[in-house]
Order: structure tokens, then C-alpha cells, then sequence
């Protein structure tokens, strides 16, 4: 709750071009900043809320893409995204 009302309860991500915040509220997503595979911690500095769409984006960008046909997930692939918003490409 405490991440929830900090944030708003929308997607953090913000535009680092335009400046634009996203703050989309399809799919929210609790993101750790500095991921905990990569020894981030659960303490709300290194927590944020994130959209589906940005949460992926920013899960490709630190570790490469997903093998979509091995997961069980394969037939939403895409599905969720919100057109008002969009990560880089």
C-alpha cells in the first residue's frame, strides 16, 4: 500500500526524451528498480509501480528477451498494452 499511494497507483515510468510521465493504470506492476536477481532489495526506495507494457520493456532491456515460445504465457503475448503510452523502441 505503501508504494500504491506514493505512486499514485499508476505507471511510473517516465519519458527520458519528452520528460512525460506514463501514468497509465492497465496491468500495474510492483518493478524493483535494482532488481533482486541483481541483489536490489524489497525497501520501498527500490520499489515503483509500472505498467505491464513498461515492466516488460524495462525487463528485456536488463536481461534480454523472453524465449515467448517456451512460455506458458506465449498466447498473451502483446495482449495488455495501452495505446496512450509506449516504451522506447
Amino acid at each position: 500500500t505503501q508504494i500504491w499511494q506514493r505512486d499514485n497507483g499508476a505507471c511510473t515510468y517516465t519519458d527520458p526524451k519528452t520528460g512525460k510521465r506514463c501514468n497509465s493504470r492497465h496491468f500495474i506492476q510492483l518493478d524493483h528498480i535494482h532488481p533482486q536477481a541483481l541483489g536490489g532489495s524489497n525497501d520501498p526506495e527500490n520499489l515503483r509501480l509500472l505498467c505491464g507494457q513498461h515492466n516488460r520493456w524495462r525487463a528485456e532491456k536488463t536481461f534480454g528477451p523472453r524465449d515467448e515460445a517456451s512460455s506458458p504465457r506465449a498466447a498473451y503475448a502483446g495482449k495488455g498494452s495501452h495505446p496512450e503510452c509506449s516504451p522506447d523502441p
